[in-house]
């Protein structure tokens, strides 16, 4: 799938520039979001805390095979390395200021979310992730 919409981007200097849109959700101890049938207002709530807990979102640019991104969670900013995705893998590391730094391994996809790991030297979990291609016309006026 990948392959077919990188030529969209090939620019004149036959340099191969990439923007993908990440968001990701971590789930600390592996549980998962519990959406129940609850009134609406517990929902709510249940959705808040889970997104305050991981939620992050970011973008990473890939040029001729180097890549550099941002991400943004509640421990704050950070850069995204070592970007890597093909039709069934998709990883990288996230890099914060202070300088801890998470691995994230992707190795199974459901409809457009990734399922995976991240770990670090002190923690690990379940997490999930939304990788969005943006195509260039988005980068120009209209």
């Amino acid at each position: 799938m990948f392959k077919k919409i990188f030529i969209i981007f090939t620019l004149k200097n036959t340099e191969m520039i990439v923007t993908f849109l990440i968001q990701k959700i971590n789930f600390p101890g592996g549980k998962p979001l519990e959406i129940n049938n609850k009134p609406d207002t517990e929902k709510i709530l249940r959705v808040q805390k889970s997104m305050t807990l991981g939620y992050g979102s970011g973008s990473v640019v890939v040029k001729n095979g180097c890549s550099k991104g941002f991400l943004n969670d509640r421990l704050g900013n950070s850069i995204i390395t070592d970007f890597k995705i093909s039709d069934n893998k998709l990883e990288f590391k996230q890099q914060y200021d202070r300088g801890s730094e998470i691995s994230y391994v992707f190795r199974h996809k459901t409809g457009d979310v990734w399922n995976g790991l991240y770990f670090s030297e002190e923690i690990k979990g379940k997490t999930n992730c939304i990788i969005t291609i943006v195509k260039e016309s988005f980068f120009e006026p209209q």
